[in-house]
This record gives structure tokens, C-alpha cells and sequence, in this order.
């Protein structure tokens, strides 16, 4: 009845063929066919080991199907030197540092020798209170040192006397002449004005204060002081009344200043057949209101009184003027007689 074939397919690798196995299900014949291309390697790298300055590294390849792996060898990088120079000291010599800058490695070279202190001098010298050295200071790193100290001077005094005044105490002063300074003993109590007598510069008048001094014989420094005012000294006269003015009594002092007092009222006047026997005036007689003493009382003597009140100086009366008995002549009193002139039976004026 011929065979029964059964097929088992092999893949292909990377390194083998491909191929279907078909065997025969009853006697167990077996061929191969329908071959396929191997498939080969497609393999990755990593570096498993970094190369070094001085070592070499390792590269590794692995076939991302199979497995399948192998290294090759990676050479060294070699170092990458940077210079550093310390430059020489006083006491320690320069050289120059090599340091590599991947995997740090150094070593030094070119090595100088130190260049030794430069040492300056500065001479301090002795006070009279402190002593002197000589201080050595290097130029280059300013390392220092002392030497040479010496005991101090001590000081050297001159002395000036200052003699006491009259109002300042005496004294000592002692001054180095080395270094100036100085201090102050011996004090001597001041000896206290010697004043001579008292003389008049400011003689004292009425109201104002004189003045006097007096003079220190030793200093010659002056004092002064006040002398009281004397006073006024009035001397009284005697103002007589008379008919028509007032009488008083006047104080006045040598230096002009006055004043007055015991006012005494004017006596008036004491007419006999029309003569006053104090004085001798002529009786005046007039109509009230007649002010311009003409005989008549009409506008002209309201006018009259009128001017007299506006310009007292300019317009002076003699009559008298004051009708409503105030003691004073002013517009009520030219009022009055204007109303007198007009109705004089209505308004008749009185003195």
C-alpha cells in the first residue's frame, strides 16, 4: 500500500541548515529535504574590561541568537600628564608635580634648590623707659627674629621753677631732655591779692550808680565797684494863682529833673466899676451868645463858634461858649446857639 510519511521540521541555527525529516509511519524509512541557509551569527559588543593608562583592555562580542561569544584585546590609552610647579622657598626647594589626569598617577622632576632667608634689618633704638633691639625681618617670606636688646636710658631731668602769683599756685615742672616728658611738683600756695585803696573813676550823679577801683600791687589787676546813686535834691518855687490861672508849687533838681504840685485854683477875677482889683483887667460885658463881641447874637456868631471848634488855634474866642454847662465848647454848644438865633424865645441861652 506504499509508505506513510510523517514530517518533523529542524530550524535552521547559526551555524546549520535547515531541513524537513519525513519518516515513514509503517516500516520507519526516513529522508531529509526542503533545506533552509544557516542563519548566522548577529552578534553585540560590550567592553567588559576599560583599557588603562599602562594596561590593555577587553572587548567582548555575544551573538544575540546563540549565545555565541569572544573578546578581542583593547590597547592601553597611555597617560595624560598636567605640570604643576611649586616654585622654591627660603627653606624648601621648588620642584614640578606630573599628576595624570585619567587615572591620577604622579611623580615629580625638575627639583631647585631653596633660596635661602633675605633677612633686612631695622634698628630699634633704646628710650629712656624701654631698651633698644635690632629686629631682622626676611624680604621674601617675612620670617623675624631679635637681637642685640639693650638696657634703656633712664630719664634725664631739667627742672624750671614757676613761681606762685596772686591767684595761681607755684610749681616745679621736670622735663626729660631725652624724651620730653615731664611732671609738676613742689607746689607753692598763691600768694593772694595785695589791693591798695579805693579810688573814685565814676562819680554817682542823681539816678545812675558811680563807680570805683581799687588796683593790686603786685599783679596790677583792677576790682570794681558800684557806687550808689545820690539822689535827687528839688528845690521848690512857688507859682502864685492869679484871677484866671491856677497856682502851684514847682520842684526842680541841679540835674533838671522836676515835677509839680499843690495845685491851687485861679482866685478870679474881683471887679470894681468895671476894673478887677487883682489884676487891673477891664470889665467885659456882652450878651450871652454874642461870641464875636459885636453887639448882636446872630448867624455870624454861630460861625464864629463854629471855626473856633473846628480850628481852636486858628479861631481862638473870648467870649464864653459853653451853654449847656459841660466844661467843654464844642458842637452841642453851636447847636444851642443856633437854635437860640433861630427861635431865641424857645431856646434861650443861659451862662
Amino acid at each position: 500500500g506504499g509508505h506513510s510519511y510523517s514530517s518533523k521540521v529542524t530550524a535552521a541555527t547559526c551555524t546549520g541548515k535547515g531541513y524537513t525529516t519525513y519518516t515513514c509511519k509503517t516500516c520507519g524509512d526516513t529522508y531529509k529535504a526542503n533545506e533552509t541557509a544557516a542563519l548566522g551569527h548577529e552578534y553585540t559588543s560590550v567592553i567588559t574590561t576599560a583599557p588603562g593608562c599602562d594596561s590593555a583592555g577587553v572587548k567582548t562580542y555575544t551573538c544575540k541568537t546563540c549565545g555565541d561569544s569572544y573578546t578581542e584585546s583593547l590597547a592601553s590609552t597611555g597617560h595624560n600628564y598636567t605640570a604643576k610647579v611649586t616654585a622654591p622657598t627660603c627653606t624648601s626647594g621648588g620642584y614640578t608635580t606630573y599628576t595624570c589626569s585619567i587615572c591620577g598617577g604622579s611623580y615629580t622632576g625638575n627639583n631647585t634648590a631653596a633660596l635661602g632667608h633675605d633677612y633686612k634689618a631695622t634698628v630699634i633704638d633704646p628710650t629712656c623707659t624701654t631698651g633698644g633691639y635690632t629686629t631682622y625681618r626676611c624680604s621674601t617670606c617675612g620670617d623675624t627674629y631679635q637681637s642685640d636688646i639693650t638696657a634703656s636710658m633712664g630719664h634725664n631731668y631739667k627742672s624750671v621753677v614757676t613761681k606762685p602769683t596772686c591767684t595761681a599756685r607755684g610749681y616745679t615742672t621736670r622735663t626729660c631732655s631725652l624724651c620730653g616728658y615731664s611732671y609738676k611738683d613742689s607746689y607753692v600756695s598763691a600768694k593772694g591779692h595785695s589791693y591798695g585803696d579805693w579810688t573814685q573813676v565814676k562819680a554817682p550823679d542823681c539816678t545812675a550808680a558811680g563807680q570805683e577801683q581799687r588796683t593790686c600791687k603786685t599783679c596790677k589787676e583792677t576790682e570794681k565797684r558800684d557806687i550808689a546813686p545820690n539822689g535827687h535834691s528839688h528845690e521848690a518855687v512857688i507859682t502864685l494863682p492869679t484871677c484866671t490861672e491856677d497856682g502851684y508849687t514847682t520842684h526842680t533838681c541841679h540835674c533838671s529833673d522836676s515835677y509839680v504840685d499843690s495845685h491851687v485854683d485861679a482866685i478870679g477875677h474881683n471887679f470894681e466899676d468895671g476894673i478887677c482889683s487883682n489884676c487891673g483887667e477891664p470889665e467885659v460885658k456882652y450878651l450871652p451868645g454874642d461870641v464875636d463881641l459885636d453887639g448882636d447874637v446872630d448867624v455870624d456868631d454861630v460861625l464864629a463858634l463854629l471855626w473856633h471848634v473846628l480850628f481852636p488855634e486858628d479861631y481862638p474866642i473870648d467870649a464864653d461858649a459853653d451853654f449847656d454847662g459841660n466844661g467843654m465848647i464844642d458842637v452841642d454848644d453851636v447847636l444851642a446857639l443856633l437854635w437860640h438865633v433861630l427861635f431865641p424865645e424857645d431856646y434861650p441861652l443861659s451862662l
